[in-house]
């Protein structure tokens, strides 16, 4: 409590003691007097109002003593815990309150407890056995003292400052003292009472502001680095005053060396360990990237020349974080070196990574600065060897001086120039060392021969792919792939840097620098500098080709067969080439100054040449056809070219015209443009030209509400035709056909060839449906007459025709075709030479037998086919001969398809060849089984269609199945028709000779019904003959039946080839055949087709003459 305070309790006391002395004798003075009035002269009632008196006044006395105690003891009891609270949240605040005496060395005689956050226990300083100034770091006890001093003096008895503060482990606080002055009544100083704040980490983002302010500051004022970098190490070592810093860095040529930046305050042998020795905190920080903290260094792992030095200098920890240059890579180390064996705290990390930042910025910058200034001056060396490069004529003298500048002004051991061969590939360059400069004390390689005739893909094949895409070669030696050591390292090279020479945007060859005495790495500059050569270099090389391409182009130009005409921007006609006036007519005198205008023709419009003259202005050129005239006045076409000439400043300056004339390509064209709607051979229009005018019809008709008919014409037997007399006659009968059939019609029909022997005819404003009928009537009339060929030779032929109506039948061009066709095909179903129209149940069956295709060609893959097997026997005993392999169609649903239903869709669609060479191989594999078993040998009969019969490769494949099935081939018939057999012709014949070479039996089937004869018949080696059922089921009552069977018999006697015939059902039928000489059927009077096992079954039964006719 305050002096002046404790005077004022005194007078209260005071005052309240006089009031209550006061009270009490008038209480007396006035209590007797009304006492004796009250007692009237009675001492014993006196005396008893005595002793209450006496009572009341104890009891009030008592009662002001209770409310005075009382209201002592509860204001005590508020203070203490008001005390309590106040200590309670000074303890819990940063803000530490202490209190020391004015006299020598400011005893302390009061702290807050929270100071333990400090690392001091309170007690110990509030025991006067520790001075306040002693905790103020040394540098800064004369700074405050002065202030108190002058504060004592002076006033005012509040003020603030900064200083530095002694933790308990040692280091350094910063600390904000808001100090007071208590003085006593006389004015003199008592006491000091100081509210402290920890600031140490304000201060650190202050001085850390501060130097990125002068590193930026000094930066633009153009300051030293050295000068920088000692400021950031001050400014440090100013936040963390325990710490003693250095910055090292690394050298920009050389990437495993680290030179001096700062050290103001260690000493200079550490400092040179640090740079020279390997490890060392720094290096290690350099190398990983990542900071490195020695708490210890007696134990860190680093060189011991460090370790020594350090310990010498006081330090004993070492903590050193790398800082990197804006592009990321590490350029030096911050090292802070303490004296206290202790990690860094959290802050200081935090702290200590900033001002290496700071460093890094400032490095950077200065380099970038340096740089700067450097590449100036290279690039004026260099745009004068650009200038020498662009103006000498001779490229490899001025090459051989740039090499010499390159190499001085950036530092290289070795400058070189290696070039592509003239002779080689561009894919697959061959390279030498043509130009070479070296420093004093490095080998020269221009001799060596390992770097002559190079080829870069199999040698460098990584740097083919980056030059060739004008990208560099970069980088150390001892990091390239093997095989680029391999050839490097004999040529003594640490490290490199080579870029691309274009010429023309294509590989020509490369410049580049070597470092050998020492481990480089090559900067930006550098790069900059040696592109800039590079690409001087190539322009230089152009510019050598342009003068000689430009000689060789007048040349051309000269000798050119195109037309060249050269303007002013007027236009005015400068110059013209020869061949100019042979194209125009026009001689070079006549031309020169007039404006080509006179050349125009007349065909094109104003709008035409404005867009011409606007493309030239705004894309450089136009190329397109025009017509011109010549100077006899003819007009013809010409493929025009115009472009802008432009000079070295991209400004126009001429106008150039180059031109062709394209007569003869017209009249091709349009030749072209025939052949491509029309048929080279009849010159009727194809089948593109036909569904063209055939949609255009059609839109037509849709718009008049007319039909059109559309006329599908397939000839007769062509093939026939064509195989027996070859194709050049068959060629020359359908010109006839096609000139014929175009005779009869209207100019608005089109009669069209859609290839082989089909056409199509189109007709146009059709009233009535029958005038299709009608012409097709006519036109197969026309058709009856006979064709004179060469040779005095006359052929006939017939048509099937096939009619569909728009919008009867269809209303697009794909549908009117289509069901045409397929009338047309209904057509030679009924027997040829004839007509039919479309009717929808054609497209049902179309549709019918497509459905049936696919089945059939899924049946074949899932193995859904099996054979059946009928007996030919003898007719007088019924003794089996052979059987007759006959194939079955059993489909996924379980329903047996005849075969009339599946045969002929397989023989249209082509699958007749894999499902016949099935057959055969099936029945082939059967026979053999039924062999293997101990069955008798007996011949098997196999069906070969006429699409087979036509196939290439047909005997081969036979002899293939027959080896693989081991089956014997003169166990083996095969079934042809009579028809095929006459209509397949010579070519076939060879195959038959070659069958009966190799034993196997050829059978002419269902004969009679063809038109072969006894003549046409002797030709073919065969060996059996057929009778068709046909003939048989009349027997014996039919007497046309009797005359044909008895006639077969009698050929086939006579041409001693054996009798089968087919489908005997009846004993009359077998006994007539018998009586008339045939001696072998089959037939259900003996057997049906049968399963495999039912048939071996059969067979093995009527061998042993257990088989009853049926």
């Amino acid at each position: 409590m305050k002096r002046g305070d404790e005077r004022r309790a005194l007078r209260m006391a005071l005052l309240v003691a006089g009031i209550y002395g006061l009270v009490s004798l008038l209480w007396i003075l006035f209590s007797d007097h009304l006492l004796l009035l009250l007692a009237n002269g009675d001492a014993v009632r006196l005396g008893r109002l005595q002793s209450l008196k006496g009572g009341f006044f104890v009891a009030v006395t008592a009662l002001l003593l209770f409310v005075l105690v009382r209201q002592v003891l509860v204001r005590q009891a508020e203070v203490t815990r008001d005390a309590r609270r106040l200590a309670q949240l000074i303890d819990r605040s940063p803000v530490v309150g202490m209190e020391w005496q004015a006299s020598d060395g400011w005893p302390v005689t009061f702290v807050s407890d929270n100071i333990r956050a400090w690392g001091h226990d309170p007690l110990h300083l509030a025991t006067g056995r520790l001075n306040h100034v002693d905790l103020i770091h040394p540098e800064d006890r004369a700074r405050v003292s002065a202030a108190v001093s002058r504060h004592l003096a002076q006033g005012p008895d509040r003020w603030r400052q900064e200083y530095r503060l002694q933790h308990g482990d040692g280091h350094w606080l910063w600390i904000d003292d808001q100090t007071s002055l208590i003085r006593d009544a006389e004015g003199g100083a008592m006491l000091l009472q100081g509210v402290l704040v920890d600031v140490t980490a304000q201060v650190a983002d202050r001085l850390l502001e501060q130097a990125r302010v002068q590193v930026f500051s000094d930066l633009v004022s153009g300051g030293a680095l050295e000068d920088l970098l000692v400021s950031i190490c001050t400014r440090l070592e100013a936040v963390y005053p325990g710490l003693r810093a250095a910055i090292l860095l690394g050298d920009a040529d050389d990437e495993d060396t680290l030179r001096f930046g700062a050290a103001p305050s260690l000493p200079e042998g550490l400092v040179v360990h640090m740079a020279e020795s390997t490890p060392g905190p720094c290096a290690l920080a350099v190398a990983s990237g990542e900071p490195v903290y020695f708490d210890d260094l007696d134990d860190a792992s680093i060189d011991q020349a460090i370790v020594s030095a350090a310990l010498a200098a006081g330090c004993r920890t070492c903590w050193a974080i790398p800082f990197q240059d804006g592009n990321g890579q590490v350029i030096g180390a911050l090292a802070a070196f303490g004296s206290e064996r202790r990690g860094p705290t959290d802050r200081e990390e935090q702290v200590l990574g900033q001002f290496a930042g700071i460093a890094g910025l400032a490095v950077d910058k200065s380099r970038s600065a340096q740089a700067l200034r450097e590449r100036e001056h290279a690039l004026q060396i260099v745009a004068a060897m650009t200038l020498n490069l662009l103006r000498e004529e001779d490229v490899a003298a001025v090459i051989e001086e740039a090499l010499a500048a390159l190499g001085s002004i950036a530092g290289a051991d070795r400058v070189y120039v290696f070039e592509s061969h003239d002779a080689c590939s561009p894919e697959r360059p061959i390279c030498s060392q043509r130009h070479e400069w070296v420093r004093e004390g490095v080998t020269p390689q221009l001799q060596n021969p390992e770097l002559q005739n190079v080829d870069l893909v199999k040698t460098l094949p990584r740097w083919y792919e980056h030059l060739r895409k004008g990208e560099l070669i970069k980088g150390y030696v001892r990091d390239f792939p093997a095989n680029e050591r391999q050839w490097l390292e004999p040529q003594e090279i640490s490290s490199m840097l080579v870029v691309p020479i274009l010429v023309e945007g294509r590989f020509w060859g490369f410049l580049g620098f070597d470092a050998v005495t020492r481990n480089r790495a090559w900067g930006r500059v550098e790069e900059h500098i040696l592109r800039i050569v590079a690409a001087s270099i190539g322009a230089a090389i152009e510019r050598r080709r342009a003068a000689e391409g430009q000689r060789r182009a007048a040349a051309v130009i000269q000798s050119t067969r195109d037309g060249v005409m050269i303007t002013d921007l007027s236009p005015r006609i400068v110059s013209v080439n020869p061949a100019f006036t042979q194209i125009t007519g026009y001689p070079e005198a006549e031309v020169v100054g007039r404006n080509p205008r006179f050349l125009q023709s007349g065909r094109h419009g104003p709008e035409f040449f404005a867009a011409l003259w606007k493309s030239v202005q705004a894309e450089g050129h136009w190329r397109g056809e025009i017509w011109n005239r010549r100077r006899d006045g003819k007009v013809y076409p010409q493929w025009l070219s115009i472009s802008r000439v432009l000079d070295e400043h991209g400004r126009p300056i001429h106008y150039t015209g180059v031109f062709t004339d394209i007569s003869e390509i017209k009249r091709t064209e349009e030749q072209l443009e025939h052949l491509a709607h029309h048929d080279p051979l009849t010159d009727l229009p194809n089948r593109l030209m036909a569904q063209i005018r055939l949609e255009q019809a059609i839109a037509r008709a849709r718009r008049n509400r007319d039909r059109v008919a559309v006329l599908f014409l397939d000839l007769d037997r062509f093939k026939t035709i064509n195989d027996s007399l070859g194709h050049p006659v068959g060629d020359r009968l359908l010109v006839k056909v096609a000139q014929r059939l175009s005779g009869r019609l209207r100019d608005q029909d089109t009669l069209a060839r859609l290839g082989g022997d089909e056409f199509l005819l189109t007709l146009e404003q059709l009233g009535d449906p029958d005038a299709a009928g009608q012409l097709a009537d006519v036109l197969l009339k026309l058709l009856e007459e006979p064709f004179a060929m060469e040779n005095d030779r006359e052929l006939f032929v017939s048509a099937s025709i096939g009619i569909s109506l728009f919008p009867d039948d269809g209303a697009t061009v794909t549908e009117l075709i289509q069901h045409a066709d397929a009338a047309m095909y209904q057509a030679k179903s009924q027997g040829r030479n004839t007509y039919q129209f479309y009717t929808e149940a054609l497209t049902r069956s179309a549709n019918l037998r497509l459905s049936m295709e696919a089945r059939l060609r899924r049946a074949i893959e899932r193995d859904e086919l099996l054979l059946h097997y009928q007996p030919q026997v003898e007719l007088a005993t019924g003794t089996p001969v052979g059987v007759e392999a006959l194939v079955r169609w059993r489909s996924a649903e379980g329903r047996i398809v005849p075969p009339g239903e599946f045969i002929p869709i397989a023989e249209d669609s082509g699958l007749i060849i894999p499902l016949g060479y099935w057959v055969l191989r099936e029945a082939c594999s059967q026979g053999r089984s039924w062999l293997d078993a101990g069955g008798a040998a007996m011949r098997l009969a196999v069906n070969l269609s006429a699409v087979q019969w036509g196939h290439k490769g047909l005997f081969g494949r036979i002899r293939e199945i027959l080896d693989e099935t081991r089956f014997p081939p003169e166990q083996l018939e095969f079934e042809i028709t009579e028809t095929t057999l006459m209509e397949g012709g010579g070519p076939e014949t060879g195959v038959l000779v070659a069958l009966r070479d190799l034993g196997v039996r050829v059978a002419i089937d269902d004969f009679g019904t063809g038109y072969s004869s006894l003549a046409a018949l002797k030709r073919f080696p065969v060996d059996v003959v057929k009778i068709d059922r046909a003939f048989v089921d009349g027997l014996p009552d039919d007497p046309d039946d009797q005359e044909i069977t008895s006639a077969i018999i009698a050929m086939a006697r006579n041409l001693h080839l054996e009798l089968v015939a087919e489908g005997v059902e009846t004993r009359a039928q077998r006994d007539f055949l018998l009586q008339r000489g045939c001696r072998t059927g089959q037939g259900f009077l003996f057997a049906r087709p049968l399963p495999v096992a039912e048939c071996m079954q059969w067979l093995a039964r009527a061998l042993r003459g257990k088989e009853p006719l049926s």
